[in-house]
């Protein structure tokens, strides 16, 4: 049930399908946006967040804020230090990137019609639409918000260069290259898809196109490189210089493939680099620049990991499995209970990574055949070994999801091929009566996934402390909150309600029993 190459050309243009998808979709994420200004994290963001902003603060002042190379990839902090020289206010950032959602959705659907045909990418782009990882992180203050469209520029720069040379492969690589400004581990993804286009259908262009992919990466990251090398008290590293410890804090003896914690390390982003910048020092014995230290903690991993191969694969194998859950893998805070508190659009966002992993799957079948249906495959691949070097969750495995959207028109479009050759149909009915039969069919079918398929919960032995519900952190996060402004019922309450849902939540129980010894009542603190 293939879909025959003669109806996917090279460049498939627009379809208006997919036009009205996305501004649908910028219309509910915009929505979406202005109810979430209710989420008493909105102006107050935590964790990574909170660092983007701070960073972002210094730049508008022209104050440092990173001393040597980066730790992070400095992309979104540059971004967002763009949207506050417009406004200090921090609904404009997220405004943007709505927009960026939609650009988003129209790239999902230019892969899907080039893939399998109009109607698979106009299929492709309304998965998208109301895929909820995507929607959920175009309303934080986080990398995936400009990673995502970026990733999705790249591919469609890719496809078009398989077509047209060393020209577009160039600009590709360019746009790879912006996206490891945002996130480095895109970079794996490089060889490979220079690779594709030098084994592509270019005659001797091949290698050109090949070679002009890798030249558009270096341009963009050279300066960077250069920066980092040459800022004082710098080192030569790439992008940033936090690959070292994260594959440390992934893979210690003591990891559970979820938690980005280490022994030793507080678990706020500053204290972790000061901490593991001490502790690299004291275990060398000399002072190291932020080159060093990463590499020190590279080579410590890999030690580990030689010390104990079979429980380094069992942790690796054990990550993947997660990568691949129906469950929600927060690790700043839960989105999607702050959602379904305080935004009632986003139940119009009810497909899950599961459903959409199953439709990407069936749409790599049925694509398999294809060079650009096994680009896709790559990269999907590529972006999960990625993860699952490290640690696993939903913010780490959206970039997945809107190839797996783009994957997932196919099936649609097959359905629809299977069902214009009916006889009876043909008879009865024109294209167009066919291809809304086709949609109609689709929508029920994706109601019931998105619904009702939870593809694979979190494994069972995650039950045992380690990882609390989504619903127990949020109602926690909540109860602190409340305690730091001083309202001591709501935070009492909220508290309780995380310990219900979680009775072994550590940070809850620590959290409420501190809040009791304020009020004098140390008998229910014990």
């Amino acid at each position: 049930m293939s879909v025959p190459p003669s109806r996917t050309p090279a460049d498939p243009g627009l379809p208006r399908g997919v036009l009205l998808a996305a501004l649908v979709g910028v219309a509910l994420r915009l929505v979406f946006v202005l109810q979430l200004r209710d989420d008493p994290f909105f102006d107050e963001p935590v964790l990574d967040a909170d660092l983007h902003l701070r960073w972002a603060r210094a730049i508008v002042a022209g104050s440092p804020f990173v001393e040597g190379a980066y730790f992070k990839a400095p992309l979104y902090p540059w971004f967002l230090s763009l949207c506050l020289r417009l406004s200090d206010s921090l609904l404009l950032p997220r405004l943007i990137q709505a927009v960026l959602g939609g650009l988003g959705i129209v790239l999902v659907g230019r892969l899907g019609a080039r893939l399998s045909g109009a109607l698979a990418g106009t299929f492709a782009a309304w998965l998208a639409v109301f895929a909820w990882p995507l929607a959920a992180y175009d309303a934080e203050l986080l990398i995936p918000a400009l990673y995502v469209p970026l990733c999705l520029l790249a591919l469609e720069l890719l496809l078009r260069a398989d077509d047209r040379g060393p020209r577009a492969a160039l600009l590709a690589g360019a746009a790879l290259g912006a996206a490891a400004l945002a996130r480095p581990n895109v970079l794996l993804f490089v060889p490979p898809a220079a690779l594709w286009l030098a084994w592509g259908a270019l005659g001797e262009r091949r290698l050109r196109a090949g070679l002009a992919l890798l030249a558009g990466t270096v341009l963009v990251l050279l300066p960077i490189t250069l920066r980092n090398a040459l800022t004082p008290g710098g080192s030569l590293v790439l992008v940033s210089s936090q690959a070292g410890l994260n594959l440390w804090i992934g893979n210690h003896p003591a990891a559970d493939g979820t938690s980005a914690v280490a022994p030793g390390l507080r678990p706020d982003l500053d204290g972790m680099v000061e901490d593991a910048h001490r502790q690299a020092e004291a275990e060398a014995g000399r002072p190291l620049n932020a080159g060093e230290v990463s590499r020190h903690f590279t080579i410590k991993t890999l030690r580990s990991v030689s010390a104990d191969p079979a429980r380094a694969l069992r942790l690796f194998l054990f990550k993947l499995r997660l990568l691949w859950s129906g469950s929600e893998l927060p690790n700043t805070r839960p989105l999607a209970f702050f959602a379904r508190r305080y935004a009632p659009v986003s139940a119009a966002f009810f497909l899950g990574f599961s459903p959409l992993a199953v439709l990407g799957a069936i749409g790599l079948l049925l694509t398999w055949r294809d060079r650009r249906g096994r680009l896709l495959a790559v990269w999907v691949g590529i972006t999960a070994l990625g993860i699952a070097l490290f640690f696993v969750n939903d913010r780490f495995r959206t970039p997945i999801v809107p190839v797996l959207c783009a994957l997932g028109g196919t099936p649609a479009a097959a359905t629809f091929a299977v069902l214009r050759r009916s006889p009876a149909l043909q008879a009865a009915c024109g294209v167009r009566p066919v291809a809304l039969l086709t949609a109609a069919l689709w929508t029920v079918l994706l109601v019931v996934l998105g619904l009702g398929l939870p593809l694979s919960g979190l494994p069972g032995f995650l039950g045992d402390g380690r990882f609390a519900p989504s619903d127990a952190q949020g109602h926690w996060l909540l109860g602190r909150q409340a305690a730091s402004q001083g309202d001591l019922r709501a935070a009492e309450r909220e508290l309780n309600l995380a310990l219900a849902i979680h009775p072994r939540l550590w940070a809850a129980q620590r959290e409420l029993g501190l809040l009791l010894v304020a009020q004098g009542r140390t008998a229910e603190a014990r």
